[in-house]
Formats: C-alpha cells, structure tokens, sequence
C-alpha cells in the first residue's frame, strides 16, 4: 500500500447519495484540489461486529487495489477515520445495470451479449486472482461514460482455498447456484451459475427462479428448470442449461479449458474478444449527460436523502491496518464525456 500523498474526506466536496446498503452507502463526490468527481465508498465501522467482516472490507479493498481489469471498477484511494473507511472509486454516470434494465424492461440478445461478455471477462480475471465473486446481479454492474460495465462491489467475495470458497449460502438468493445449499462447499463454479441467472434476467427481466417464499425459492433453484421464452434462440437456450446445470463439476466452463468453453460457445460466436477488451466496439447504451454531476442515470430514491453517513460521531471505533491507498499514476481520474 502506498502511503503518501494521504487523503480525508476533508478533502472532498460531497454531492449526492449514489446508492446504500445494509453495511455502506455510495456517495458522489468532488476532489477539492482537481475538481474531479468520484464515487465514495463509505463503510460504517460499527457496523464491522465481527474479525470476519473486517477481513471482508480489507479483502475488497486487496481486490480494488491490485486489480487492473478494464471490467473491474478502479480504485484512487483508500482512507479511514474514527467513524468510517472509505474507497474513492471511478464514477460510472451510466448508474447500474440494474436501473437500465428496469427502464428497457429486457435486453435483446445482442445487447445482452455484449454485457454478458465483459461481465465474463471480468470473471474469468478474478478466477485467476483466485478470487470467487459469489454476488453477481445488475445492481453490482456499473455503466461508465463510455457504456461500458464496471464490475463493483465485493462485500461478499472470498478467496478460494483448496478449490473451496465457503460453504454457507451467501449473496442474492435469486442468484444463488444449487451448491451453495449443499454443505459441501462451492467455488467458481458459483460464479458461471450466477452468469446464466444475468443472462437470463436480461434478457426476459426477470432472474430464472422466482417465489415470495424463501423456502419454495430455494426449492424451485434444488429442482426445477427453468421456463425458457419462446423467442429465446436455441443457441441461447443451450447455453443457459449448461450454466445452470444443477451439478457445479458439469457446468460450463468447468471443463478442461476453463471460461475458454464459455467464449467458444456458439451464442458468443461473433465478439470480438480483443476489441471488447480495448473497448472499441460501439456501446448500444451510452449515458447522455447534461451536465458534470447529472444523476438521471440513478434511481432518483437517493436524490433527497441526507448525507449524514458523513455526520460525525463522539464514540471511539477501532483503527483497521493497512486501510490505505494511493493510485499510481496510471489510475488517474477521468472526466465524464459531455
């Protein structure tokens, strides 16, 4: 971790709540000194009960902080104080994945592949990194300036041991592969189950498996198949059984050759593997903005709320080590296309 050239929060102008959760809430923000927007972070300490969520927040930061992936959402830096840590990360002004889906209602195929692709790619570079993602969904899927995805959010992501990444049932339930119920544990695997489950919703707006009920959800993902449109082609339809195969050893891209038996399936016939990766292919979504700090592109439920994760508190929290970082030269910030 580099230390110098240390950063607060003192150092930013806060805007906008971007996004929340049950840990964390997302913040737009303007570096004083440049004048350049960034997305922050901000991880309530006490909220970290446990030694197992404080290692998950340095896992996430180890993950943000040594990837180079272009699908993977880079990191500028990381700070803390006695209330909060912080990961100042590119500001992707396309919102989630989530919210442009929800307005398109579903994707065409070839809209769907374009995003499967990259979202494949960046699997496929944390598999190597020994890292399973586990929580794969379009909320955790970002839209940069250019109509790109940017995979963020890794809360959840655990580090395989022994081919292992956990045993207990862990992420969006709807996304959850079969193993994850087993006891026995599930590794990456997993993650190609969760592709299927993006792909799927997609392209029909909804995951495969459905229930109010939990325990019927949970049911329908140990034994059912899922009802495949009409309209869905066959090349597509083959594709998914083979990710959602209920038998993690069977899956595709499980074999021999790895993600490789993914990209070579016939559905993803026609990407331009190379191109994606320099990003040269042309976006079929592309965030118009009428301005720097335009939030159309987010759910407009963040636009009234209060900024007062950053309100601070009179209780003493712990220090985290090692929570620190500064982007190289390489990782600088770049501004948003008017």
């Amino acid at each position: 971790m580099l230390q110098q050239n240390h950063v607060s929060i003192k150092d930013f102008k806060p805007i906008s709540i971007i996004g929340d959760g049950s840990f964390s809430n997302v913040i737009l923000a303007k570096k004083l000194d440049t004048g350049e927007l960034t997305a922050i972070k901000i991880v309530k300490k006490e909220t970290l009960t446990t030694d197992h969520l404080k290692e998950q927040i340095q896992m996430e930061l180890e993950i943000f902080s040594t990837s180079d992936n272009p699908f993977i959402t880079p990191l500028y830096y990381a700070f803390q104080d006695s209330d909060n840590l912080y990961l100042s990360l590119k500001y992707c002004p396309g919102g989630e994945l989530f919210n442009l889906l929800g307005k398109q209602n579903f994707f065409t195929e070839e809209v769907a592949r374009f995003y499967a692709a990259q979202v494949l790619l960046a699997l496929e570079y944390l598999h190597t990194k020994n890292y399973v993602y586990i929580d794969l969904k379009p909320e955790n899927i970002l839209i940069d300036s250019n109509g790109y995805i940017k995979l963020t959010d890794f809360g959840l992501s655990r580090r395989l041991k022994n081919g292992i990444a956990g045993h207990n049932p862990s992420g969006t339930l709807e996304y959850m592969s079969p193993e994850m119920f087993s006891g026995n544990g599930y590794g990456i695997a997993t993650d190609w189950y969760a592709l299927g489950c993006l792909i799927f919703e997609m392209i029909t707006g909804n995951p495969p498996f459905r229930s109010q009920n939990q325990e019927k959800l949970i049911d329908k993902i140990l034994t059912q198949e899922p009802n495949f449109p009409t309209n869905m082609s066959k090349s597509l339809i083959d594709l998914l059984k083979k990710l959602l195969n209920k038998d993690p050893k069977s899956r595709l891209g499980m074999g021999k050759t790895g993600p490789a038996e993914i990209k070579s399936h016939p559905w993803f016939s026609g990407v331009r593997w190379n191109l994606l990766v320099k990003q040269k292919l042309k976006a079929p979504f592309v965030p118009e903005l009428r301005y720097e700090a335009d939030l159309s592109h987010f759910d407009s439920c963040f636009k009234n709320k209060s900024l007062e994760c950053l309100t601070p508190k009179s209780s003493k929290t712990f220090e985290l080590p090692g929570f620190e970082f500064c982007c190289s030269p390489k990782k600088s910030y770049t501004k948003p296309v008017f």
